[in-house]
């Protein structure tokens, strides 16, 4: 992806800009999250950050945003809950008039084998990883309509398209999201509003207990370009399906993964 984010705001080509608009992320203190608030907000966009629990994490997000010129609020809430995303969405508009882009990206996984996740478990994973993307998104599209604009980019994985032995559940949440997006994006395409999703490959993570040494070490042979995704590798492709620039662009399936083959 191009450089044009990291200019200065002033400079930046109309095409790849994203000043006066308002855009929404959660999943705001991960590592991808707080990558996609930074891009967005150094294209021009006012971010609304939003995290489940990690008050540190978001308002070390903030400062940086706040400090590099861009701007960002921070919301806590629980996107499982029932009426999480209609609170937010009229929070968002009632406060700023709009909402433009949307980046559902808080999720969980789950490393368990398919005959060895519960009920329970299962419940919780497609409620957080995708009734409450699709709410969100559902619901700020209807925002978007009046607008004749908008962007509703999920993140998923690729784990969606080739499935993840190990966490079968977790690849199948993934999965759903790729049909939703197939088919609303033809809905509301009249109306200026493109959909997307973008799929990562495997991401560079500062928790060590994601791959052991030996499981990166395998994970990269299976890469072509033989090394994980940085977060902000992720973030950018995002930043430009947000942009004016990526309007011809709509129900895809965008692979980040540094041509893996698992």
């Amino acid at each position: 992806m191009d450089d044009s984010s990291k200019q200065p705001i002033s400079s930046m080509p109309p095409a790849y800009s994203l000043e006066g608009r308002v855009a929404l992320i959660t999943g705001a203190s991960g590592l991808i999250g707080r990558e996609i608030c930074l891009e967005l907000a150094a294209r021009g966009a006012y971010v609304v950050a939003v995290y489940g629990g990690n008050h540190a994490a978001a308002e070390m997000l903030r400062s940086a945003v706040t400090e590099s010129g861009g701007k960002c609020e921070t919301q806590a809430i629980d996107l499982t809950s029932v009426d999480a995303a209609s609170n937010l969405v009229g929070d968002v508009v009632h406060r700023h008039g709009r909402l433009d882009v949307v980046v559902p990206c808080a999720g969980m996984t789950l490393r368990k084998p398919a005959l060895m996740t519960s009920s329970e478990q299962a419940d919780i994973l497609y409620q957080l990883n995708v009734r409450s993307v699709l709410d969100l998104s559902r619901i700020s599209m209807r925002m978007m309509l009046r607008e004749k604009w908008g962007r509703v980019i999920p993140v998923g994985s690729r784990a969606g398209a080739f499935g993840l032995p190990g966490q079968a559940f977790y690849a199948s949440t993934k999965a759903a999201l790729e049909g939703w997006v197939r088919s609303a994006a033809f809905e509301v395409g009249y109306s200026s509003i493109t959909v997307n999703l973008v799929a990562p490959g495997a991401v560079r993570s500062d928790n060590t207990t994601i791959y052991s040494p030996e499981e990166e070490a395998k994970v990269k042979s299976q890469i072509g370009l033989t090394r994980l995704a940085e977060p902000r590798e992720i973030a950018s492709v995002i930043g430009f399906l947000a942009s004016p620039a990526a309007s011809y662009v709509s129900g895809a399936i965008v692979a980040v993964d540094g041509a893996a083959r698992f």
